[in-house]
C-alpha cells in the first residue's frame, strides 16, 4: 500500500519494481494526495501483473495509509514509501519469514543500490523488535505485518508522520510498532529482507534541517507518549550531538546543522506531549 503526493518520477521506479512479482494475493493499493491524481492514473495503466486499486485522499501520510487500509484485503500488509523499490527477492522474502507463525510481522533493513544503509545503521544479525531497539530494527518501507492486527491496533495515528497538522513529522510507524507489541504480539527484524531507497544524505534538499526538526519533534514525543526510558532518550540525542560535532570537523556543516536541528526537536517533542 503507497500513500503518495508529487512524486511521479520516484514512482515509475516503485512500479518498475513490481512487475517481476508472482506471488499469489499480492495486490498493490495506491492513495494518491496529489491534485491530478497522475500516480494512480499511471498504477493503473502500468500492467502490474496483480490487481491495482487506486483512491484519493486529504493529506497526510497516516490518514493516507488507512484510507489504504480500508480498502486492503490482503492476510499482510506493507507501506513503502513512494521513493523506495524492491529487489526481485523482497516479497518472497518476507512471506518466507511471515510463515514462522510466532510473529505477526517482520522487518528488513533499507539499503541503497550499491549496498550502503540508508536512513539508519541496520543491525547485521536477526532479532527481535522490542521497546529497547525499535528506533533502530523497524521502518515502514521494510514493514510487513497482519493486517488484522494492524486493525486491532487502531491503524496509524493521523497526528504523526509527513503531513501531520500538529508538526510531529515522523514515528508513525514506531508508534504503531509499539502499539502492537504493546497488544501482547511479536515481531522480528531480519536483515535478509531488504527494501531499496537513495540515501537522502547524499543530495540533501534545501529544507533538510527543517525535516529533521520535524522528525525530532515525532522522536520525542514518541519517547513520552509510550514511557520509554528517558535515559535512553538522552544517550540517543547524545550520540546525535557528538556526531554533529563530527560532521562539523569533516566540512559537513549541512549535516551537522540538521542533527542539531533534529535535537531541538526532540526535546520540543517530548517536551509538548501531554
Amino acid at each position: 500500500m503507497v500513500s503518495t503526493i508529487g512524486r511521479p518520477v520516484q514512482m515509475h521506479r516503485l512500479l518498475e519494481s513490481l512487475m517481476h512479482i508472482e506471488d499469489p494475493g499480492v495486490e498493490l493499493i495506491v492513495v494518491d494526495q496529489t491534485d491530478d491524481a497522475a500516480s494512480a492514473r499511471a498504477a493503473e495503466q502500468f500492467g502490474l501483473p496483480f490487481p491495482v486499486l487506486t483512491t484519493r485522499s486529504a493529506r497526510g501520510l497516516s490518514h493516507g495509509r488507512n484510507v489504504g487500509l480500508a480498502l486492503a484485503s490482503g492476510e499482510f500488509v506493507t507501506f513503502p514509501d513512494d521513493d523506495c523499490f524492491y529487489r526481485p527477492d523482497t516479497v518472497r522474502t518476507a512471506l518466507g519469514l511471515l510463515a514462522d507463525s510466532r510473529f505477526v510481522g517482520v522487518s528488513g533493513a533499507q539499503l541503497t543500490v550499491d549496498g550502503r544503509p540508508s536512513m539508519l545503521r541496520w543491525p547485521g544479525a536477526a532479532c527481535e523488535i522490542t521497546r529497547g531497539n525499535f528506533y533502530r530494527t523497524a521502518i515502514s518501507s521494510t514493514l510487513f505485518v497482519r493486517r488484522s492486527v494492524v486493525n486491532d491496533v487502531g491503524g496509524f495515528d493521523e497526528t504523526l508522520g509527513a503531513g501531520s497538522r500538529e508538526g510531529f513529522m515522523s514515528g508513525e510507524e514506531s508508534d504503531l510498532v509499539l502499539r502492537v507489541l504493546e497488544a501482547g504480539h511479536r515481531l522480528r527484524y531480519d536483515p535478509s529482507l531488504v527494501v531499496l531507497q537513495d540515501e537522502p544524505r547524499d543530495d540533501l534538499p534545501p529544507d533538510f534541517s527543517q525535516k529533521m526538526a520535524g522528525y525530532g519533534r515525532g522522536f520525542g514525543r514518541l519517547f513520552k507518549q509510550h514511557g520509554l526510558s528517558r535515559t535512553r532518550f538522552e544517550a540517543l540525542l547524545l550520540r546525535k550531538r557528538v556526531g554533529s560535532v563530527a560532521r562539523s570537523m569533516r566540512g559537513k556543516a549541512d549535516l551537522a546543522a540538521a542533527d542539531r536541528a533534529f535535537i531541538r526537536g526532540a526535546r520540543e517533542g517530548f517536551r509538548v506531549w501531554q
